[in-house]
């Protein structure tokens, strides 16, 4: 005699299997370069390889000349991104990490130099330029959007003081079409941080409008000072491979138990051999 089947049973089999085995297609696998160039320095370059399913992930540092962010060392979150951890499996240690603060450190240096350097902004101004279809990125919909920020820099310190007209122009290239939500640890919108608090949480308010992951940006802010003399600051990020079906193992997004805590570097002037953090403000660093 033939057992019939209840398809209610069998909905509900599939049900406790996709809450005990994570994602029904399995982990994303990506890979993506970064990089943050000012002329006349050396580029800030990383490349990293990451898997996320769900609220986990980790992101293998490849190649990087951040020193934030070491090669060999990796990220991992449990929580989608709310925590996320950064281990040197050379040193054996770890320590809460601030993926923002890649993007942020000249203006988390300035920040930390108040009483010696003061940073006055005026007319600032973020406007949308560009929203609209762009190719499909990896088969994923994507949006082009495109934004300009203006304003007046005034540096003083030591005595000196220096007048700037800055232009930041901002391209993004996102997707609505991935809803993990470690995947915003590395691919959410970011912009260069200015050093003004103000101007920084307007310029995020306005990118937080944009939904999506971003599978592609590129940033370019411009100093003008009064006698035309320009520096010209270059960010890039971009996803270089895409694909579904991949694999993370709970022991990949868990630190070792053996491992230290460490206090987190924030900066790289807690970095053994920090340079001069006036360099380039007045010119030429000594």
């Amino acid at each position: 005699m033939k057992r019939k089947i209840c398809p209610w049973s069998v909905l509900l089999s599939c049900l406790v299997a996709l809450t005990f085995t994570g994602s029904a297609f399995g982990a994303l696998h990506y890979e993506a370069e970064s990089s943050v160039a000012t002329d006349g320095q050396p580029p800030l370059a990383t490349r990293i390889e990451a898997w996320v399913d769900g609220e986990r992930s980790r992101i293998d540092i490849v190649e990087s000349s951040n020193p934030l962010l070491p090669a060999g060392s990796y990220l991992v979150t449990q929580d989608g991104g709310q925590t996320v951890l950064r281990v040197d499996p050379k040193a054996e240690t770890y320590a809460v990490f601030d993926v923002d603060g890649l993007l942020k450190v000249a203006g988390t240096m300035l920040g930390g130099l108040q009483g010696m350097l003061r940073l006055q902004i005026s007319d600032p101004v973020v406007e949308k330029l560009v929203d609209e279809e762009s190719e499909d990125l990896f088969g994923l919909a994507t949006r082009h959007v495109q934004y300009r920020t203006t304003y007046e820099l005034q540096i003083k310190a030591l005595g000196m003081k220096r007048r700037q007209q800055v232009e930041r122009l901002q391209d993004l290239w996102m997707t609505s079409d991935i809803e993990d939500p470690a995947m915003t640890v590395w691919l959410r919108s970011r912009s260069q941080a200015t050093g003004n608090e103000d101007l920084d949480r307007l310029i995020a308010a306005e990118l937080d409008k944009v939904e999506g992951l971003t599978l592609k940006s590129t940033e370019t802010s411009t100093s003008t000072d009064k006698k035309g003399r320009q520096s010209v600051t270059r960010s890039t990020l971009e996803v270089t491979s895409f694909e579904r079906g991949a694999e993370l193992g709970d022991d990949r997004v868990r630190v070792p138990a053996e491992y230290r805590e460490v206090e987190p570097i924030t900066t790289p002037g807690q970095q053994e051999g920090g340079g001069n953090p006036f360099k380039g403000v007045f010119g030429r660093g000594r």
